[in-house]
């Protein structure tokens, strides 16, 4: 093993601990709930959120909504025992990977399973052309995802290594929303997956960090706080703002069915980096962020669709909330719910003011969405949450503690192929290296035409860019091809 190798590995291991201390030191300080370990033998209880999908689990078994596919690339040559010896020590060293589902006296529990060996199959394709070789794997790689899950007997996750060239490789992960979030894949699967693979592949051995806390300490955490006041006053808070709330329903092509099969379509969107750097400009005049720029445009998108000044949409939120729980793997974020007056009389300046009071209000009272639901008294129901039909989500930058390894989520072509979708219309942006926003915009194509669907994205496309060039004139002043849209024939309200 070489001094370079044995350099590489070392400055893993540090970004590593370096990014578990920048993560814990960022957690509210007001939280007075410990986080008391648990022993992981025999039924445990589930998170509010886990609760959910386990109960559309049982309602539509069908669904595909919540199978998610993953994909790491790996450049330059790759040792796939390592591969295999990774993946198998980061399962075995978080427990949610190893979670099944099943009830006990009529009430979902989760059960641990003890570490096992993961098969990660290769498939060679390198004899292909390169884009025919891509074009293959991911119709394997979205055959193996789509699948679906029995949360009951497991396993949640599967994974194939493919090759695309010699000096190509993807890993996917086919896996079930319930067993993760974004979060889980950021901060700990792609830099433990890493760090464990350059130790095998050198021959080194493998120092990593034990977990601070488990998924089922976070669940015991969620229950005990969601009992305390804290809790209590979010709920109260959000209960006052959302009163009265209707979902904003977009203009539909074809009438809401009575049972949703969530299937969608994907259509790619993109934001060039000088819009983008506008409207982060935008949002630093009124002392906001990049993604309240882009709620405000998406609020008065959601507005001269449907033509109601009030606007609801939802947009996740990650409820790690105390600092032994900044690195859990597992399903941890919820949908909140964010409701804007949006008249369309108001500059694009006034209306990012207030949606950054607006957003910010949703967010400090994040609570699981399941919970306020129920505090609420809102009838649940199959066919999404009924507060709210759309979601918009800005990811963070996909970075990667080593170069010759990436992360990629929801690509538009994968999105296109896996056909579901989890509400009407999903949006989620991310921003590129170079600085341009990469996106996908999901609809269902149950409640939605193609062209219908293509006509959407591209109008919020422009809106940004109008945003972005004339930020202190009247939004309705802004010429991006919205007229009349809810009277196109054979439009309805949803």
């Amino acid at each position: 093993m070489s001094t370079v190798d044995t350099g590489r590995l070392d400055e893993l291991r540090r970004a590593l601990l370096e990014q578990r201390v920048r993560v814990a030191g960022s957690c509210p300080a007001d939280e007075p709930h410990a986080v008391t370990s648990r022993n992981a033998s025999g039924p445990l209880p589930v998170s509010a959120s886990q609760a959910h999908l386990w109960r559309l689990s049982q309602l539509a078994p069908e669904s595909l909504a919540y199978n998610e596919l993953i994909e790491i690339r790996k450049t330059g040559a790759i040792d796939v025992e390592a591969v295999q010896r990774a993946l198998s020590v980061v399962v075995s060293r978080h427990e949610n990977w190893r979670t099944t589902f099943a009830c006990v006296d009529g009430v979902p529990h989760q059960f641990v399973g003890e570490p096992t060996e993961i098969d990660v199959p290769l498939l060679d394709l390198s004899s292909l052309e390169p884009e025919e070789a891509e074009q293959r794997a991911t119709g394997i790689a979205v055959a193996d995802a789509a699948r679906p899950f029995d949360l009951a007997c497991g396993p949640l996750m599967r994974a194939r290594l493919i090759r695309i060239t010699d000096d190509d490789h993807r890993l996917y992960l086919g896996m079930h929303h319930v067993i993760f979030d974004g979060v889980t894949l950021q901060r700990v699967l792609l830099p433990e997956l890493i760090a464990a693979y350059r130790a095998y592949a050198t021959g080194q051995a493998l120092s990593l960090p034990e977990p601070a806390a488990q998924y089922s300490d976070y669940t015991v955490w969620q229950q005990d706080w969601l009992s305390g006041p804290t809790a209590a006053a979010r709920i109260a808070r959000c209960r006052a703002r959302l009163a009265g709330v209707t979902p904003t329903q977009l203009p539909i092509d074809h009438p809401r069915p009575a049972r949703r099969r969530f299937t969608g379509g994907t259509i790619a969107l993109t934001v060039e980096h000088a819009t983008v750097e506008a409207l982060r400009d935008a949002a630093r005049r009124v002392g906001g962020t990049f993604f309240h720029a882009l709620a405000a445009a998406y609020a008065w998108w959601l507005h001269r669709y449907t033509e109601s000044t009030d606007v609801v949409f939802a947009t996740p939120h990650d409820l790690r909330q105390h600092k032994r729980l900044f690195t859990v793997a597992g399903y941890c974020a919820t949908p909140v719910v964010v409701r804007c007056e949006v008249t369309g009389q108001e500059t694009f300046i006034e209306l990012l003011d207030r949606m950054r009071r607006v957003v910010t209000d949703a967010i400090s009272d994040a609570v699981p969405l399941e919970t306020l639901v129920a505090e609420l008294g809102v009838p649940e129901a199959l066919e999404n949450f009924q507060l709210f039909q759309t979601q918009l989500n800005l990811e963070p930058p996909m970075t990667s503690p080593a170069d010759d390894w990436s992360l990629h989520l929801g690509e538009a072509n994968i999105g296109n192929a896996m056909g579901s979708t989890k509400f009407d219309i999903n949006i989620e942006l991310d921003e590129r290296t170079d600085g341009h926003l990469a996106g996908r915009f999901f609809f269902s194509t149950e409640l939605f035409d193609p062209h219908t669907a293509q006509d959407m994205a591209a109008h919020l496309e422009r809106l940004l860019e109008a945003a972005a060039g004339a930020p202190d004139i009247p939004i309705a002043q802004y010429d991006v091809g919205l007229r009349g849209l809810t009277t196109l024939p054979g439009r309805r309200r949803a």
